[in-house]
Formats: C-alpha cells, structure tokens, sequence
C-alpha cells in the first residue's frame, strides 16, 4: 500500500496559488473578527511598550505559519507577532515574510479601508512573488514566482476575470495626485515644496493622506490612483516592506531618494532581507517614466 508519492518539485504557479490561498484563508478571519476582538499592548520599534495587536492579528498569523509550514517545511519565516523568526534550512537563502494583519490600528478604529494581509517570498535579495490582500474590499494583489505579470483578484467572487494591472503613466503626473500617509508638516521642507500642487510651485496637482495598510495604499499606485506615493524615514520591516516592493518592482515603479542636499530624486535599489533596519531618508516610489522629467522640472524650478 502507498503511503507517499514522488510528486516532484514545486513550480512557481503552485506555489502562487498556495500563497494567494493563505491570503485569502487570513483576509475572511479578519473579516469574522472585525466587531469582535480584544486588543493587546506589544513592544514597537522603540522598544517601548507602544504598540498593538489583535486577536485576528494571532489568529491570520497562525494560518500562514501553518499552512507554509506543511507545504514548505525547510523555508525561513519572518512574521510580525511575536517577532516570530523561523531559520531557513534549505539549501537556497529563502523565506517568507508574512504581515497577518495590516494597518491594525485602522482595525481597531473599525475603519472600513485601510486594512490588509501581505505575504511574500524572497531568496538571496530579490521578492521573487508577492500578494497583498485587501481585507474589506476582498481584493488580492500579487504575482507569482516567476511571473513579470501582477494581477487584482476579486475574492468577493471568485468567478470574476482577474484584472492584468498596468500603471498608467500617459496622463502627466503635473495632472495627478500623490500620496502621502502622515500630514503634509511632518515631511522635510524640499518634500513640502515638492508635494505643493502645481500652482504653487510644486510637481502635483495636489496630495491625499491616507493612513491604515501601507499595502493598500501602495495599491492606489498599483491601480493608477495617484500618480506617486511619499514614504517618511522608518523602520522597514520585511513583512511590510518586501511584497509591497516585490509588487512595485514588477510594474515599472521605482523608490527614489529624496535628496535635500543636490534636490533631486536618486532612484536606488533597495535591500531585500528576511531582518528588519531603518530608514533613514524619505522616499518617493513612482513609476520609471516619470523620473528624468520630474527632475528636469525640479532642476528648472529651482524648488
């Protein structure tokens, strides 16, 4: 009698559809738990006891680390709660990253956006596939290992084409908003001069402030919302740096250096790692086509 099967290696649309299916096991127990949770106090980044979480945080993050840890027993696991660090033992340097929960504290505010579940997987410094998912619009946004494509998923319904995303950059972004996820005062005075609306001096038509998931407000670039989105210096940690990253990357879209020294916009590569660091600079992520002519604009404006 069988007990086992040579089935062979996994390829990256298997692992795709096992990553976008934990997104969306983690997204409907949030939903179930949304006017019903308790709330907990937890070390931040300061190490001061200034943070959050939620029992859908555990109870998302307890689905993730089972569901990768039966299908992908020898991979790394970077996951939020509990600072959970889980080594790698294959042969190659991979891991996951998993946010189980995403803009908790818009959660606790029982805000109806702004609220997200990501995981990715990364080897050797790249995001080789990513998924953010979108918990009360029930949206997935990913791409799978070895794919250049990223998709939008309607999980509400399943029998919905999924959408092939395209950031649109034929309208000029002078004609666009950006982004920002903290109030215009808070950012240095070269990004205050830079995010203006046109008719004072700046490169937009104006700016939004969001505040929640970074991934779902990453995903108005995704979708062509906005035109740009300005990221303040920080702590990126894996589980929300890497997917939104890996999904940015694979539209075109790039992180720049907002350099107040030589007032321009650096475009870098940055690190893609399973541990957390700082940030010291803010950032601008836009899409490639829009780089060379924002600096020339810059440049001429002597902003």
């Amino acid at each position: 009698m069988l007990t086992s099967l040579p089935y062979g290696n996994l390829c990256g649309d298997s692992i795709g559809i096992i990553m976008r299916e934990l997104v969306r096991r983690a997204m409907k127990v949030i939903r179930r738990e949304r006017f019903n949770f308790e709330v907990y106090a937890k070390s931040g980044h300061s190490g001061k006891m200034d943070d959050v979480y939620t029992d859908p945080d555990k109870a998302a993050q307890a689905i993730y680390v089972r569901g990768l840890r039966e299908c992908f027993p020898t991979y790394g696991i970077a996951a939020e709660e509990d600072g959970l660090s889980i080594p790698c033992t294959h042969e190659l340097n991979i891991h996951f990253t998993v946010d189980p929960l995403d803009g908790t504290r818009a959660f606790i505010r029982q805000q109806s956006h702004g609220i997200g579940t990501m995981l990715s997987l990364i080897c050797s410094g790249t995001v080789l596939g990513a998924y953010v998912g979108d918990v009360m619009s029930q949206e997935i946004y990913g791409s799978r290992p070895g794919s250049r494509n990223v998709w939008r998923f309607d999980e509400s319904d399943r029998y919905t084409k999924p959408e092939k995303l395209i950031v649109k950059t034929s309208v000029p972004f002078e004609k666009r908003y950006v982004l920002l996820t903290d109030s215009h005062y808070k950012h240095s005075l070269f990004t205050q001069q830079l995010i203006e609306p046109l008719e004072h001096g700046g490169l937009f038509k104006g700016y939004n402030v969001m505040n929640g998931s970074i991934g779902t407000n990453m995903a108005q670039l995704w979708k062509s919302e906005v035109a740009a989105m300005v990221l303040q210096p920080h702590v990126e940690t894996p589980w929300d740096f890497c997917p939104t990253y890996g999904i940015s990357k694979k539209l075109g879209l790039v992180f720049c250096k907002i350099d107040q020294g030589s007032k321009s916009l650096i475009p870098y590569e940055p690190l893609v790692s399973p541990i957390k660091r700082f940030r010291p600079f803010e950032v601008l992520v836009v899409h490639e086509n829009y780089v060379e002519r924002m600096n020339d604009k810059i440049k001429k404006s002597e902003l």
